[in-house]
């Protein structure tokens, strides 16, 4: 019997129901996680962690436009908060170091 995947999005409103404080993570790659969606659906309830794709930005991406990624972050947060931002998971080991430091000169 073949069971059907469960979308974070079906489990994330129990999960914030049952009192959950910060997803961890949010990988943006991932179908319907883009920060603008996650931000709009859940950013006023529970903190979330991650944001920065690692699978493509970090490892292939210019630090332009990790840069660039980074700000579009903070604009969407503003100053109030309910963001670590950071690589979805741990940097690959490919990574340019120039690519991690501009997440965080943005």
């Amino acid at each position: 019997m073949a069971v059907a995947a469960l979308q974070v999005h079906q489990v994330l409103p129990l999960m914030i129901d049952a009192g959950i404080d910060v997803l961890d993570v949010v990988q943006t790659s991932a179908r319907d996680m883009d920060l603008e969606t996650m931000y709009r659906r859940y950013g006023q309830d529970v903190c979330l962690s991650g944001g920065i794709d690692m699978q493509k930005l970090l490892v292939s991406g210019t630090p332009a436009q990790v840069r660039a990624e980074a700000r579009r972050a903070h604009d969407l947060w503003g100053t109030r908060g309910g963001l670590v931002l950071g690589p979805s998971h741990e940097a690959a080991p490919e990574t340019p170091i120039e690519n991690i430091l501009a997440i965080y000169s943005s």
